[in-house]
């Protein structure tokens, strides 16, 4: 009669309730059971088992596959070629029922995966479509600086300030370009309206600029419906020169632009 291995210490009661199994349901639910290292112990006892106690080998090929996957772990805690080897040791298989198994697991990971793929890509939302042509936006309207643009002289003495320009009830004003030059050393401040006044500015002293040119571009500065004013002071008297760009824009036409 067959020696049966000897069964370690922590697995006896295991095999204990491996043999009291009597049925292929509960030999599963009792592997479904076990921790990752449980179960590779009892395999491993399985396959010192004389080959006559080999359980659940496997009647026809044709129904290989169903076995194995019924057999496996359904969590998944084993990658499926240490599943495969398990499955092979563990079940009285010929060199053709593992080629077949072999292949037949293969193909059905194969169609799994690409059922997955499938599934996927019908549950990806849809790419959004175009804005319609009612939705694009519209070209917001702004002044045009080449027909509207105007100049004012700059010209004053220090200490002092002078209202370089300022817009009437229905316009706003916009400047959107400064230059002018100092005689001396002063402090220069530019008030824009009611966006308010800029620091003080230190020209024509020992290593300061006599001159400046602010060039505002597409940006000018808004000075709302108030002036542009230039405020300068000096310990001596200091010529303040050069000129100023702006534009006057009607308030009804900056509602229907939407400026604020």
């Amino acid at each position: 009669m067959p020696i049966e291995p000897t069964i370690p210490p922590e697995l006896t009661l295991i095999i204990a309730e491996y043999k009291a199994c009597t049925t292929k349901a509960q030999v599963n639910a009792l592997r479904k059971s076990l921790n990752p290292s449980q179960l590779a112990a009892l395999d491993k006892w399985i396959s010192q088992l004389p080959k006559a106690t080999k359980p659940h080998a496997p009647k026809e090929k044709t129904g290989l596959l169903k076995d194995f996957l019924e057999w496996t772990d359904p969590l998944g805690r084993s990658s499926r070629a240490d599943q495969l080897t398990d499955y092979i040791m563990t079940h009285s298989l010929t060199t053709e029922q593992e080629n077949a198994l072999k292949q037949q697991v293969e193909e059905h990971d194969k169609r799994a995966e690409e059922q997955e793929r499938k599934e996927k890509k019908e549950e990806a939302p849809p790419p959004p479509k175009p804005p319609e042509k009612e939705l694009i936006l519209k070209p917001t309207l702004f002044p045009k600086w080449w027909r509207d643009e105007s100049i004012a002289k700059i010209h004053f003495t220090s200490p002092g300030s002078l209202q370089v320009v300022g817009a009437t009830q229905d316009f706003l004003l916009f400047i959107s370009t400064i230059a002018l030059t100092v005689s001396g050393e002063a402090d220069v401040v530019f008030t824009f309206g009611s966006a308010g006044a800029s620091g003080p500015m230190d020209f024509g002293g020992d290593g300061e600029p006599k001159g400046i040119v602010i060039a505002m571009g597409n940006s000018p500065a808004n000075c709302g419906s108030g002036f542009f004013m230039i405020s300068a002071s000096s310990d001596e008297s200091v010529n303040i020169a050069g000129w100023c760009s702006y534009y006057l824009w009607n308030k009804q036409i900056a509602q229907k632009a939407g400026f604020p």
